[in-house]
């Protein structure tokens, strides 16, 4: 038996079989690999740079308009509720705004963690 089919069993047995809809859903974000999403990082860095002798409120509240006015929307087929944080399913977004101190702690990190690993794209 192969380890996807072994899983589903598995899962199966707790919770039921799942429908057409849930299964493909399911298969997507497994199957799915996980990279860092930058883009936005990437927004809210112009908007600090375009806007950086404005009062942090104000710059806060521009960051967050150009990052909903240009970040990419994610729909996938089958779902009923559309959005995610990031690009794909799985991509970890940046988030620039809270901390960046982590991320410039572990970069070089990302694609060797033995766990939760992230890939560049």
């Amino acid at each position: 038996m192969s380890e996807t089919l072994a899983k589903k069993t598995t899962a199966a047995n707790h919770f039921g079989n799942l429908t057409p809809m849930m299964d493909r859903l399911r298969d997507s974000i497994i199957d799915a690999k996980p990279y860092v999403d930058p883009e936005r990082a990437i927004l809210t860095t112009e908007t600090y740079q375009q806007h950086q002798d404005e009062q942090v409120d104000i710059l806060r509240a521009k960051m967050l308009e150009h990052v909903l006015d240009k970040m990419s929307i994610f729909i996938e087929d089958d779902t009923l509720l559309v959005g995610n944080q990031a690009r794909q399913n799985r991509w970890a977004p940046v988030f620039p705004e809270y901390s960046m101190n982590w991320v410039i702690d572990e970069l070089d990190t990302f694609e060797k963690r033995p766990g939760d690993i992230l890939l560049f794209g």
